[in-house]
């Protein structure tokens, strides 16, 4: 995803063609492939990508033979704020002239008349160049947010608000031993799934320093209540929890629960449509693109596109898959 978005980038300028080259290019650890530095460096632009363990291991396995060590510049990685909110390099490359609106809209243009009329529910992310090519190109369809999607920004929210709490207690990053820190996957989880040793783990951190830790809670509690209204079995009390949810998160005295609530309020519509089309979702792309990304770890990487389109269709649908006859 990442080649192809850079190839479409375009920022202009007051005068001149665009800019077609960035400085720079910042991601995780799942952009470490040979393939992507070849290209960045065949281009000219900096790589700000920490290399993963494993690949650094097969480096030092192979030793001279395997070229000189990954650079990575930490400073640059890092960004000037600590506590800054992560960015996907495809969110990156969008914001510098939303390649992705512009790709979408082709392939939507593409694939027809006939395909755009038949599309009646379009689940997307929260990110507005998916909303723009689905009002410009597929006007009768209804845009309906992820429940993934919407649910994993609760849970965001709830780290940031630990890691701020955090520092602003101790003064430092997570350490063994931290109250908070010892507490972080169980403030990702449900409330349902948690056991009773679990539960008195929880409340013996929040304890630990009940005023300072109190936001924490609260944020936790928000966000279980988010997630409260996609789990009821009624899609019209779902709904209910959801009018409340955008009637109190955007004026919460948490930070982060606060500029959760007013993206939400922004996503208004999509957000409770999810209510009125049947749970319309994206889970099953979702699950097929997990498959994907294990598999495209498992494997190092692919240098022959024909082998990796293969390895796919053989993971996603089996032997049977239509495509391969």
């Amino acid at each position: 995803m990442l080649l192809p978005l850079l190839e479409q980038l375009r920022v202009t300028r007051p005068a001149g063609r665009p800019h077609t080259r960035p400085d720079a290019v910042l991601g995780d650890k799942a952009y470490s492939s040979r393939a992507i530095r070849t290209h960045l460096r065949t281009r000219g632009i900096k790589t700000v990508i920490p290399e993963p363990a494993d690949q650094q291991g097969h480096r030092k396995r192979r030793g001279s033979h395997d070229g000189r060590p990954v650079g990575l510049d930490a400073a640059a990685y890092k960004g000037p704020q600590r506590h800054r909110a992560p960015v996907r390099p495809t969110q990156a490359v969008a914001r510098a002239g939303n390649p992705v609106r512009q790709v979408l809209h082709r392939l939507l243009t593409e694939r027809g008349e006939v395909f755009r009329a038949g599309v009646k529910v379009a689940a997307l992310d929260p990110f507005q160049g998916y909303k723009s090519s689905i009002d410009d190109k597929l006007e009768d369809a209804v845009a309906v947010l992820d429940a993934f999607h919407v649910v994993k920004l609760g849970t965001a929210a709830v780290d940031e608000c630990r890691r701020r709490i955090q520092q602003e207690t101790l003064g430092h990053r997570g350490r063994k031993g931290d109250p908070l820190y010892g507490i972080q996957n169980l403030l990702r989880a449900g409330s349902e799934k948690l056991t009773e040793k679990q539960w008195e783990r929880f409340e013996t951190a929040i304890a630990a320093n009940e005023d300072a830790h109190l936001p924490v809670y609260i944020a936790w509690s928000c966000a279980q209540q988010l997630r409260s209204a996609y789990r009821h079995p009624n899609t019209g009390e779902g709904r209910k929890i959801a009018e409340q949810i955008l009637d109190s998160f955007p004026s919460c005295p948490i930070p982060e629960i606060a500029r959760l609530g007013r993206t939400l309020k922004r996503w208004r519509e999509a957000f409770l449509a999810y209510f009125d089309t049947d749970r319309s979702n994206n889970g099953g792309t979702e699950a097929v693109n997990g498959l994907i990304e294990l598999h495209r770890r498992v494997a190092r990487g692919f240098r022959n596109r024909h082998n990796y389109r293969l390895r796919m269709l053989l993971i996603g649908g089996g032997p049977t898959h239509p495509h391969l006859k």
